[in-house]
């Protein structure tokens, strides 16, 4: 375990940095809790419109704005170097802020941490090498060098097509027929070396998120999915359950993982009624925060394996079989606007032993946006 630092006793309070293209809401929610943990919170942004801007000022400590790895690279090294104990980035930026890191001289465990991220971040190759450890993974084909009708003989028919690279169910597509690859890998970008494909399984979609150093699991849960934002994008309702099968692979996956941090995974039950791991995810999740709703407190765990000290509140049992509203709600809407709002106001009050009040204010303000 790393040796704690207190928030009190030092001079210097805690650092974590989160960079992103724009507005991510599992990054808000876990640097909104930090702050009132006594933690400081840096945002580094593109921020390319008012409201964006508006919501980085409010929620953290410090908000920078950068176009170019340059940027990236001042900006990093302009901060206090010794007090960064993590840098929360999307998986397609690891690359610019492992050398941004390394250039301003962030502390070992932190660089160590991001290149052990890196090194997860090429989807293909994770699910080859979970399958080299018995972890149950679909079956996966990279596109470049086979035919669409090679693909359907190995894999079968739906396919899965995904970035090597994404984030967010951002790049996934399913593909019902083979006629429909071609324009599926233009969508994608159009590079196939970039893409590959994946066996679909029908079964149930459950997820597995963890805190963790060096292997250990000091927190994780497993929830279903109620209900998504889009058919591969983040969920807006959960379900925290009791599975011990998905949280068998789960820490048995989390076991091989060096580093520190949090994770996040995709499973699907197959017809056997295994867990097959479908997703990894090293960084903070949509629901991180709601989850705290059912007895989860990931944020708690998270600073425990940073090695920062805190005063723990007390951690109830989790409660199993709770249903709960990631907030905010980002499902598309038609129609009549009261039952989003009626949505809004009944998550928030779900939630507000977790929020701080600042998040929230952000959110109504950039709710009300979408309604008018």
């Amino acid at each position: 375990m790393p040796t704690p630092m207190s928030a009190e006793q030092s001079a210097s309070r805690p650092m974590v940095v989160f960079v992103d293209l724009g507005t991510m809401l599992s990054f808000d929610q876990l640097a909104a809790c930090l702050h009132r943990r006594g933690i400081e919170v840096v945002h580094v942004t593109v921020a390319d419109n008012l409201l964006a801007r508006v919501s980085s000022r409010v929620l953290y400590d410090q908000s920078h704005y950068f176009s170019t790895p340059e940027d990236l690279d001042s900006i990093l090294g302009a901060l206090p170097a010794e007090r960064v104990v993590d840098v929360q980035c999307p998986e397609f930026l690891l690359d610019d802020v492992i050398h941004a890191a390394h250039r301003a001289g962030f502390p070992g465990r932190v660089v160590e941490a991001l290149e052990h991220r890196f090194a997860w971040r090429d989807k293909l190759v994770v699910s080859r090498a979970l399958t080299e450890e018995g972890l149950p993974v679909p079956p996966v084909e990279p596109l470049l060098g086979l035919s669409g009708p090679q693909l359907v003989h190995d894999l079968g028919l739906p396919l899965v097509i995904k970035q090597r690279i994404g984030s967010g169910g951002e790049g996934v597509r399913i593909v019902s027929d083979v006629a429909q690859l071609d324009g599926v890998v233009d969508e994608l970008g159009g590079d196939p070396e970039q893409l590959y494909a994946e066996r679909f399984e029908p079964g149930e979609t459950l997820c597995y998120a963890a805190a963790y150093h060096d292997g250990v699991v000091t927190e994780h849960a497993v929830y279903r999915t109620i209900q998504a934002t889009a058919a591969e994008g983040p969920s807006s309702t959960i379900e925290v359950t009791d599975d011990p099968e998905v949280a068998r692979v789960g820490d048995l996956l989390v076991r091989q993982m060096k580093g520190l941090g949090l994770v996040n995974l995709d499973l699907v039950r197959d017809k056997q009624g295994t867990p097959q791991v479908v997703d990894v995810n090293l960084r903070a999740w949509h629901s991180i925060v709601a989850l705290g709703a059912a007895g989860h407190h990931f944020v708690e765990s998270y600073l425990e394996c940073l090695g920062v000290d805190f005063a723990q509140p007390r951690r109830p049992r989790p409660l199993h079989g709770r249903e709960v509203h990631v907030f905010p709600d980002q499902t598309p809407r038609t129609g009549a606007r009261w039952p989003a709002v009626r949505r809004f106001v009944g998550d928030w009050a779900e939630q507000r032993r977790v929020l701080p009040a600042k998040y929230v204010a952000v959110q109504l303000l950039l709710f009300l946006r979408r309604l008018l």
